[in-house]
C-alpha cells in the first residue's frame, strides 16, 4: 500500500536561473521520512539547539565533544527514466553496514527531467513511490526538479544544488542535529556500485568516516583491521506519548571504541575512486561505448544534413549569379555569400573526418584484446590518486575532490555563511567540484574569521589574535573543528562507474581529471585562463631536475656554498622564475587556495592576512613545491633506497628494506623533520614522512625571505 502524498514544497533555498522547482509538486517518501517530517518542529523545540539560531561550528564542537555519532544523508541525482533501478541502488547503499546504524541514515533522492518532459516524471514519480514505500531501513525522500537543456545535457551541478538545499534534505539535517548526532551530507552516483573502501571485502565507507572523525585516520590503511564498532542508536521508545514519538538521544555502547585524543568534525571529508570488477568494467565500458557511438553517429547524421542545405544554398546563390551576369554590387554580394557557404561546407566536411576518425577508434575498442588496455588505465587510476594524496599535503583544495565519493557537514549546508550569507553550491555545469571547493574555502574562511572576531570583541590584543587565526588559515587546522578539510584519496577510493574517463583515456591518451601532469593542477590553481598566462610549472621541474638543482635545494653542500648562500641560491633561482609559477599580480590564484579576509563595508580587523596561499613569495614557493614535488619525492626514493643498499651490503644487514639513519643522512636531510622512533625503519615507512621535508622547507625559505 503507497503512502499518502502530502503537499510539501521541494524549492531549493534560492532559485537557479536554468532550473525551474515544481513549488506545487510534493515530496514523495516513505514511512519512516513521514513520520520523521511529522514529528521534526516538535523535535526543534524539545532540544536546547536551533539550528536558525546556532552556527555550523558550534554543532561540530559540541559533537566533539559529546564524542556524538555521525549521521550520513545521502544525496543522488538522476533521471526519472532511471527511476526503475531505485531498489538495486538502495541496496548497494545500505550494503556492508550494520541494520543497527540504518537509524543514522537517510536518502534524498533528486529526480529530474527536461522541462518538456513533466508528464514523463509524473508517471515515473508515481512508479517510484510505490518503490520506496517498500524500503523499511531508513527514511527515503524523492524530490522532482525540471531543467533547460545547456548544451543537451542536464546542467547536473544544478540538479545537485536543488536536492542539497530542499526542504527533504533540510528536514533530516534538523532531525539528526536535535538527536544528537552530527549530520553529514554524503554525494554520491546512482549507481549499484560498491560503497566499499579499497576493495568489494573492505568496509563501507561510512564506517571509514567514522575512524576519521574519531581520530583514527591511519587505521584506514591497515588491510585486515577489525571493523570500528559504531555507536548504538536506542530504538525509537515503545512507550509512546500523545504524539506517538518520544524522543532519543544516541547512546554509547560498551563495545564502542575510544577515541584517540584528537577527534575532528571537519566542514569537507573527500575521498577517492577505484575501478569495478573486470567483468563489470568491461560491460560498462561496451555500454559507454554504445553510447559514445550513438552520439557520434548523431552528430555526423546532423552535420550532413547541414551541409545538404549548405549544397541548396550554393546551388540558388550559383543560379543567381549567372542569371544576373556581370560585374556589379548585387554579384559582389551573391560571391561574398558563396563564399561564407563554401567555408561553412568546409568546416563540416572537416568535422566529420574527425566524428569518423573518433567513431572508428570506438569501434576498434570494441574489438581489442582488453589486457593491456585495462591493466594499464588502472594503473593510471591508482597513481592519480596518490598524485591527489601527494598534493593535498600542500594545500587540501587543491586536488579536485570527485563528487561520488564526498561530504560535507550538513549544518554548514543547512543555512548561509557566517558573513557573507552565501549558501554553499556546486559549479552549474560542468566540473562540479570547481566552483563548490571555492565555496567551502570561502565558508571555512568566515567561520575562522568570525570565531577569532569574537576574542577581540571580547578584548583579547588583536596582534596575538591576529597570530593565531593566520596560523589556523595556513596549517588546515580549526579551534572548534580540529581540522577544516580532510583528503584520503587512495586509502578511502569506492567503486565508481569510470567508462567514460576510460574511453576519453584511450581516444586521447590522456586522463583529462588526473593530476599527474600540470594540466589539471594550474586549472586548479588559478582564477582562469587569463590568470594562468605565462605559467610553466614543467618548465620549473625540468630545470629541477638538474643535479645541482636538487643537491642545493635539500641542503646538501656540494656545491661549495656556506649554509646562507645556498638558502640564497634556491630563493634567488625560484624569484628569478617568478612569471613561470604564477607569481605575478595579474596571475591570481582561485578563491579555492586563496582568500582575503579583508571585507567590503565591514571594519578591517585582519586587514592583510590571507586563508590559504597569500600573495608574495608564498604564492611562489607554493607553486614551486608543485612543480617539483613528483622529482622530489622520486629524487628522495632512489637515494634514500641506493644508500640503503650500499650501507646495508657493508654491514652485512639481509636486504629486508631497513633504512638506517646513516643512508639519509648522507643526503644531508634532517633527520628531525622525518620524526624517526627507531634507528631503522621500513624504506616505505620513512619515505611516507618525507613529505614534511617539502613542508619544512617551504616554511624555512619563507621566513628567510
Amino acid at each position: 500500500m503507497t503512502n499518502q502524498i502530502t503537499k510539501t514544497t521541494s524549492a531549493p533555498l534560492k532559485p537557479y536561473s536554468d532550473t525551474k522547482p515544481i513549488k506545487d509538486w510534493p515530496i514523495y517518501k516513505n514511512k519512516k521520512f513521514e513520520k520523521i517530517e511529522g514529528k521534526i518542529e516538535k523535535l526543534k523545540k524539545s532540544g536546547d539547539i536551533n539550528l536558525e539560531n546556532n552556527k555550523s561550528a558550534y554543532f561540530a564542537e559540541r559533537s566533539i565533544k559529546e564524542n556524538g555519532p555521525a549521521a550520513f544523508i545521502i544525496n543522488v541525482i538522476l533521471n526519472c527514466r532511471d527511476m526503475e533501478n531505485i531498489h538495486e541502488v538502495i541496496a548497494s547503499m545500505l550494503e556492508g553496514l550494520k541494520s543497527k546504524d540504518y537509524s543514522r541514515i537517510a536518502i534524498v533522492l533528486g529526480v529530474n527531467a527536461a522541462e518538456s518532459r513533466k508528464v514523463e516524471l509524473k508517471k515515473a514519480l508515481n512508479k517510484a513511490q510505490e518503490i520506496i514505500s517498500k524500503h523499511e531501513e531508513c527514511p527515503v525522500a524523492i524530490v522532482p526538479d525540471t531543467f533547460h537543456l545547456y548544451k543537451t545535457e542536464c546542467a547536473y551541478g544544478s540538479m545537485r544544488n536543488s536536492t542539497l538545499h530542499s526542504n527533504a534534505t533540510k528536514t533530516m539535517t534538523a532531525y539528526f542535529t536535535v538527536k544528537h548526532f552530527h549530520p553529514y551530507i554524503s554525494f554520491q552516483d546512482f549507481d549499484t556500485g560498491s560503497r566499499k573502501v579499497g576493495n568489494d571485502e573492505g568496509e563501507h565507507v561510512f564506517y571509514t568516516v567514522d575512524r576519521i572523525l574519531a581520530g583514527q585516520p591511519e587505521s584506514i590503511k591497515e588491510e585486515k583491521s577489525k571493523l570500528a564498532d559504531t555507536e548504538e542508536i536506542e530504538e525509537e521508545s515503545k512507550s509512546k506519548n500523545e504524539e506517538g514519538f518520544q524522543e532519543q538521544k544516541a547512546k554509547k555502547t560498551e563495545k564502542s571504541q575510544r577515541p584517540l585524543a584528537f577527534p575532528v568534525r571537519p566542514l569537507m571529508i573527500a575521498g577517492g575512486y577505484r575501478r569495478p570488477s573486470k567483468s563489470k568494467f568491461i560491460k560498462m565500458v561496451h555500454s559507454r561505448i554504445e553510447k559514445e557511438l550513438e552520439i557520434v553517429n548523431n552528430k555526423i547524421k546532423r552535420k550532413i544534413t547541414d551541409i545538404k542545405k549548405e549544397y541548396k544554398n550554393k546551388e540558388k546563390f550559383e543560379s543567381l549569379q549567372k542569371l544576373i551576369g556581370g560585374k556589379n554590387s548585387d554579384i559582389i554580394k551573391i560571391e561574398k555569400e558563396l563564399e561564407i557557404v563554401n567555408d561553412k561546407i568546409k568546416k563540416k566536411l572537416i568535422d566529420i573526418k574527425k566524428e569518423n576518425k573518433t567513431k572508428e577508434k570506438l569501434e576498434s575498442l570494441q574489438k581489442l584484446i582488453w589486457k593491456e588496455n585495462f591493466e594499464q588505465f588502472e594503473q593510471n587510476v591508482k597513481e592519480d590518486m596518490q598524485h591527489r594524496d601527494m598534493y593535498a599535503r600542500l594545500h587540501p583544495l587543491l586536488p579536485y575532490a570527485p563528487e561520488p565519493n564526498l561530504f560535507i557537514d550538513a549544518t554548514a549546508a543547512y543555512k548561509e555563511s557566517p558573513i557573507s550569507k552565501k549558501i554553499l553550491t556546486f559549479s552549474k555545469n560542468g566540473t562540479e567540484f570547481t566552483e563548490f571547493g571555492k565555496m567551502l574555502h570561502k565558508y571555512m574562511s568566515e567561520e575562522l574569521e568570525n570565531f577569532y572576531r569574537g576574542q577581540v570583541q571580547n578584548g583579547q590584543d588583536i596582534v596575538e589574535v591576529t597570530g593565531r587565526l593566520v596560523a589556523d588559515a595556513q596549517t588546515n587546522r580549526h579551534p572548534m573543528r580540529g581540522e577544516s578539510f580532510v583528503n584520503i584519496f587512495h586509502d578511502m577510493a569506492i567503486e565508481t562507474d569510470l567508462s567514460r574517463i576510460f574511453v576519453k583515456f584511450y581516444l586521447t591518451g590522456k586522463d583529462h581529471q588526473g593530476h599527474k601532469d600540470f594540466t589539471t593542477l594550474i586549472n586548479r590553481i588559478f582564477n582562469g585562463k587569463k590568470e594562468k598566462a605565462g605559467v610553466r610549472l614543467a618548465n620549473v621541474r625540468d630545470n629541477f631536475e638538474k643535479e645541482n638543482d636538487k643537491l642545493a635545494y635539500f641542503g646538501v653542500d656540494k656545491l661549495n656554498l656556506k649554509q646562507k648562500k645556498l638558502n640564497k641560491y634556491i630563493l634567488d633561482d625560484i624569484r628569478e622564475k617568478r612569471t613561470e609559477l604564477g607569481g605575478d599580480e595579474s596571475q591570481e590564484l582561485s578563491e579555492a587556495l586563496s582568500f582575503s579576509f579583508k571585507r567590503e563595508q565591514e571594519e578591517e580587523i585582519f586587514s592583510g592576512a590571507y586563508f590559504g596561499i597569500s600573495p608574495g613569495d608564498q604564492k611562489i614557493f607554493f607553486t614551486h613545491q608543485i612543480a617539483i614535488y613528483v622529482s622530489s619525492e622520486k629524487y628522495l626514493e632512489e637515494n634514500v633506497r641506493k644508500n640503503a643498499k650500499k650501507i646495508n651490503k657493508s654491514q652485512g644487514v639481509s636486504q629486508k628494506s631497513t633504512v638506517p639513519d646513516e643512508a639519509v643522512e648522507d643526503l644531508g636531510i634532517n633527520l628531525s623533520n622525518l620524526k624517526i622512533e627507531k634507528p631503522e625503519e621500513s624504506t616505505s615507512s620513512l619515505i611516507s614522512k618525507m613529505a614534511s621535508i617539502h613542508i619544512s622547507k617551504t616554511v624555512e625559505l619563507e621566513k628567510i625571505a
